[in-house]
């Protein structure tokens, strides 16, 4: 299979430059410099152990926040209040 594919590829920048400037700029916005530089300062490791442990906590808190709008539906809640 990959002796049947070519090895390189002519891509044109003007197709990429503005996504991948987009995501340079997010990266090392000042709210992100910070969380970039250690990123890529650290380990690999840690930092995916921090997403991790980021990404358990945001549906630890989804989870709670649905359980609490399941419950007030429940109650009587009219469901188009909670939105």
């Amino acid at each position: 299979m990959l002796a049947s594919n070519p090895g390189a590829v002519y891509l044109r920048e003007g197709l990429l430059q503005d996504a991948i400037n987009g995501w340079l700029g997010h990266l090392f916005d000042r709210k992100n410099r910070d969380r970039t530089v250690a990123a890529l300062m650290d380990p690999q490791e840690p930092v995916i152990e921090a997403s991790r442990a980021s990404a358990k906590k945001r549906l630890t808190d989804a989870e709670a926040k649905s359980t609490r709008f399941q419950n007030a539906v429940m109650a009587g809640v009219d469901p188009a209040v909670l939105v």
